[in-house]
């Protein structure tokens, strides 16, 4: 998403799985897959699929088995026609008109967008079943139920309140529709966003200092110290700098960012 156009893209949270269709079909049993996110490349790997990726989008770069695929565009600008001419068996990306529209084609689509943590296993699974790869992916959702369930959970009288930033530059913030503030809760903190319609609102520092966070989260891209900007110099809050793939892409990986997260958090606490 390029990290922050795509990421505030991505940040429409509900889950959906929708129903398989039977046409316009390969004739071949050769699974064809085409992923329309970075995350549902993760997710198809997870499940014991990766092998049969035969194209996705520009921002797909994880795992390494996805950086030598076709590509059919970006996260945003995908057409129906590139899709079409990969044949695909299954198209897996987030719900969106794209995807409605390709399963009134006749494909077989799986729309992914986690809203709480114990959805990335269930996915899992499910795309498992979708596969014939069962045993495969509930391996891989075994491993990360363990690791959610042993998550720092705790709650504290006054819930540490958060900020959770794009990054400084573009001024978006993760508003209460994402999968982001079912980690939060968790932890015992809150979202001094989440009250935003927005899925992403667009807000200013003041606006940040207005709220008086304990912890600002922010997506990091490059191995830069990230820093308050002037603006925030004086605001006494932490700066907790996450990968940004990890933060705000919902696959296997995003439960790495939810350890960083509670770990800090329960910090914080202590």
């Amino acid at each position: 998403m390029l990290h922050r156009i795509k990421t505030s893209a991505a940040l429409l949270c509900c889950i959906f799985l929708l129903p398989l269709g039977s046409t316009a079909q390969p004739n071949d049993t050769q699974p064809r897959i085409v992923t329309l996110t970075p995350h549902a490349s993760e997710m198809v790997f997870a499940a014991g699929g990766g092998q049969d990726i035969v194209a996705t989008v520009q921002a797909s770069d994880y795992p390494a088995g996805v950086r030598q695929l076709p590509r059919i565009g970006s996260g945003l600008g995908v057409e129906v026609e590139p899709i079409i001419a990969q044949n695909p068996t299954l198209i897996v990306g987030w719900p969106s008109p794209l995807l409605d529209r390709l399963q009134t084609l006749g494909f077989k689509t799986f729309a992914s967008e986690p809203q709480h943590l114990d959805d990335i296993p269930n996915e899992i699974d499910a795309l498992g079943k979708a596969l014939h790869t069962e045993v495969f992916a509930q391996t891989q959702s075994a491993s990360l139920r363990n690791r959610i369930q042993v998550l720092p959970h705790f709650q504290p009288k006054t819930p540490l309140r958060v900020a959770i930033l794009v990054d400084f530059e573009a001024g978006f913030a993760i508003g209460g529709q994402h999968i982001l503030n079912d980690v939060l809760s968790r932890c015992g903190a809150v979202n001094v966003f989440a009250q935003q319609p927005a899925a992403a609102p667009l807000i200013s520092a003041e606006s940040i200092w207005a709220t008086q966070p304990n912890l600002i989260i922010v997506g990091q891209t490059d191995q830069n110290p990230i820093q308050l900007p002037p603006k925030l110099a004086n605001l006494k809050a932490k700066v907790l700098a996450v990968n940004a793939d990890t933060l705000f892409r919902p696959g296997p990986r995003f439960i790495d960012a939810a350890e960083l997260i509670c770990n800090q958090l329960q910090l914080a606490t202590q």
